[in-house]
């Protein structure tokens, strides 16, 4: 059954339930993990995506670039990780696990609910991150959101989605016209961590499934938390276990959910269930 509009007129969540397109998860660290521990990683990033679903492995290959005198030419070529993605259609990805030498990562374009999208990064982080850990230090943990809203008449009030506040440059702002506002800042929540917040909104146009040219609301929402920089306490093993590391994507999640509350009116918070 289609849910009621709740308020919202001209426009329409990218999904029914709710307006995400895409969201991930990401792990980093320090630095590159060499060969040994690397090649331990890869025979596990098999083992678990195995268990995970139906997924095609790709490699990633990064060719060096030497300059000498002036001439460029060609260095060795260095395997730096693998990529796992899941395929809902020949030339569309549902779900991708990237294991890199410095990071982990985990996207979806076919979100549904936070539990189940998580639980599938702790399965990850379980058996991967000691393997990282044993070599190379924590840099810090992400979740980024990528939410679009597309209206549903030629003339839609983008007012109707998103209200002016803090989080909008006031001059962006336009009824009439296309326009973008970037926010970024950071924030020291606790004695070892930096957040870096981003906030992208992009007004623009889209083609619809029926050929008609629409409006449309893209929101990059995104908070990383940053481990030892800029003179801050460097975590001790306890404080980046992979239980620690769940809680801090869960802490992250609720963050992000209150930030676009500042975002977006009632009635799109409404009609996309943000507070359930």
């Amino acid at each position: 059954m289609k849910q009621p509009d709740k308020g919202l007129k001209d426009w329409r969540p990218f999904r029914e339930a709710h307006s995400i397109d895409r969201a991930v998860i990401g792990l980093v660290f320090a630095q590159k993990v060499t060969d040994v521990p690397f090649d331990k990683i890869m025979k596990v990033s098999r083992d678990v995506t195995q268990k995970l679903g139906q997924f095609a492995e790709h490699q990633i290959h990064e060719v060096s670039v030497e300059v000498s005198a002036g001439a460029a030419k060609k260095g060795p070529t260095t395997n730096e990780g693998l990529e796992f993605a899941i395929h809902s259609a020949p030339a569309a990805v549902s779900e991708k696990i990237t294991v890199r030498r410095d990071r982990i990562l985990l996207e979806t374009w076919a979100y549904t609910r936070w539990q189940p999208f998580v639980d599938r990064a702790r399965v990850l982080i379980e058996r991967l991150l000691p393997l990282y850990a044993a070599s190379v230090p924590i840099l810090g943990v992400s979740v980024e959101y990528f939410d679009k809203f597309v209206a549903t008449v030629e003339e839609p009030k983008i007012n109707e989605v998103l209200k002016k506040g803090d989080f909008l440059v006031g001059q962006a702002f336009s009824e009439d016209f296309p326009w973008h506002s970037r926010a970024g800042w950071f924030d020291k929540t606790d004695e070892i961590t930096l957040c870096l917040t981003n906030l992208d909104v992009s007004v623009g146009e889209t083609t619809t499934e029926e050929g008609a040219t629409r409006r449309v609301i893209n929101i990059r929402s995104m908070m990383r938390d940053t481990f030892g920089m800029n003179g801050m306490r460097r975590p001790t093993e306890e404080e980046v276990t992979p239980q620690v590391v769940a809680e801090r994507f869960d802490e992250l999640h609720i963050r992000i959910k209150g930030l676009l509350e500042g975002l977006l009116t009632d009635a799109s918070i409404d009609r996309i269930a943000l507070k359930e």
